[in-house]
């Protein structure tokens, strides 16, 4: 059942209840009033009546001879007059239907001592009548004397007042219920709006938004639901982009083990085949060695990779510029060849690392701006400490990157130009230089960024705490900005 027609039934039985109660009791208190005030009437009236006969027995003898006289002469329209002797005999009267009724106010009459009596009763008819009794002695003779008035006025009065509160109970449910139902309407909008925005959510529509147009209750869940609905699109849009690494770096890594093992097999069914000379014997295991060579580097690369990421590390104090120029030395035999200018700057930085893995990231960010790099270019290497912060920054004067490129330099297998990493170049990459950069920066609990323009450079620049947190981490760090 929904919340809304709960809500309407519940509302309709407290207001049905509270109806009923405070109709009853006013009615019934309404009832008793007019009833007293009808009765005191009646009282008064019939007293009167009472006192007149008085008057008419004390100038009449035997009393008991006049009953009749008394019915004819004091019975008006309303009041009949019953009257009986001392031993209860009834003489006279123009009432129906009562000789057969209990009297008990006849007999109680005869003992009061001329006191009067009065009693209100239904009789057998449903009639609801009112007896109004007293003694009348002169001398030895004594006349009972009964007063009775039709009151069934009440009892109708009262049914009419019930049917009207019942009526009125009537269209005030369904007032009232058209009433709550167009309130609760209003007041469960913001619920329907959330039941809908997540079933759209749930098909897959991750953008769906509640609108937040009230301030209440209602208003901080809607901003709560839309803050949950922005984290799960963010959350979705990152796994459909791990997703989509993922894929690439298979399609990769199927490209990267294909095109060896094409070559292997290729010269190898080929000197089974072909005569025995030694010059085409020479090159065609040449190429077998180069390619195994390759997929031996391949290998050994993605075992670096993966123990990066999940081997733990033991970080020491050191100075960063002894690594810096042992990486810079072995670099610079391949610059000279080519015609690239590599420069350090001599400012010692400590901070706590991990001393091989600084080698390997280093030497990764310089191998790939060498690369880049064509001749007559510079490459420099420098640090700075900045508010606890150690930036490491390796500029060159390349070919530089688009901002599509930058955005995928660190997934693995990402080359920006396939075609100079193949063919003859015996330091031919992979791809997964800037993978295990990444990787061993998250080690050290620091980030990347690069910035790049195209035809005059790119800036590689991490930034690494200067004091590691209690405890080997890789995860979220408190980074400066930029």
């Amino acid at each position: 059942m929904r919340f809304s027609v709960k809500l309407v039934l519940i509302c309709e039985g407290i207001f049905i209840a509270l109806t009923i109660l405070i109709a009853a009791t006013i009615g019934t208190m309404a009832y008793e009033e007019t009833r007293q005030g009808v009765i005191e009437g009646y009282i008064y009236e019939a007293g009167n009546i009472l006192n007149n006969i008085n008057l008419y027995l004390s100038e009449q003898k035997p009393v008991v001879d006049v009953a009749a006289s008394v019915v004819d002469i004091f019975s008006k329209d309303g009041l009949a007059i019953e009257v009986y002797d001392k031993d209860l005999n009834r003489l006279a009267g123009n009432t129906d239907g009562l000789q057969k009724m209990h009297r008990p106010e006849l007999s109680a009459a005869l003992t009061n001592s001329g006191r009067q009596t009065f009693v209100s009763r239904h009789d057998d008819q449903g009639r609801y009548l009112a007896f109004f009794t007293q003694k009348l002695d002169r001398g030895d003779d004594s006349l009972l004397v009964a007063i009775v008035k039709d009151i069934s006025d009440l009892d109708a009065q009262r049914r009419a007042t019930y049917l009207v509160a019942a009526q009125a109970l009537v269209v005030g449910c369904i007032i009232v219920a058209i009433l709550i139902w167009l309130v609760t309407s209003y007041l469960t909008r913001p619920i329907r709006n959330l039941n809908r925005a997540s079933r759209r959510i749930a098909l897959g529509d991750y953008r769906e938004r509640v609108p937040v147009t009230t301030q209440d209750e209602f208003g901080e869940l809607a901003q709560s639901f839309n803050m949950m609905a922005a984290a799960v699109e963010d959350n979705i849009a990152e796994l459909e982009e791990r997703n989509e690494a993922q894929t690439r770096m298979m399609d990769n890594l199927t490209h990267e083990l294909r095109t060896p093992l094409t070559s292997i097999i290729g010269y190898a069914d080929l000197l089974q085949r072909m005569p025995y000379d030694e010059a085409t014997l020479a090159k065609g295991l040449g190429y077998i060695y180069s390619e195994g060579q390759r997929m031996l580097n391949l290998n050994k690369t993605l075992v670096d990779l993966t123990y990066t990421r999940h081997e733990p590390i033991d970080f020491e104090r050191a100075d960063w510029l002894p690594v810096a120029k042992d990486v810079c030395g072995l670099i610079n035999l391949r610059a000279k060849e080519k015609g690239v200018a590599v420069f350090v700057c001599e400012e010692s930085l400590e901070l706590d690392m991990a001393p091989d893995l600084m080698r390997s990231l280093l030497t990764n960010l310089l191998d790939n701006a060498l690369k880049a790099t064509p001749a007559g270019g510079r490459i420099s290497l420098y640090a700075r400490e900045e508010a606890g912060w150690v930036h490491i920054v390796v500029a060159d004067t390349g070919k530089g990157m688009t901002a599509d490129q930058l955005s995928k330099i660190t997934e693995p297998f990402y080359q920006v130009e396939r075609s100079r990493n193949r063919g003859d170049d015996p330091f031919a990459g992979l791809g997964l230089g800037l993978a295990i950069v990444k990787q061993i920066v998250d080690k050290h609990q620091g980030h990347i960024n690069f910035s790049s323009i195209p035809g005059q450079g790119t800036e590689a620049c991490v930034v690494l705490p200067q004091v590691q947190a209690a405890g080997e981490g890789a995860g979220e760090s408190s980074e400066p900005a930029g």
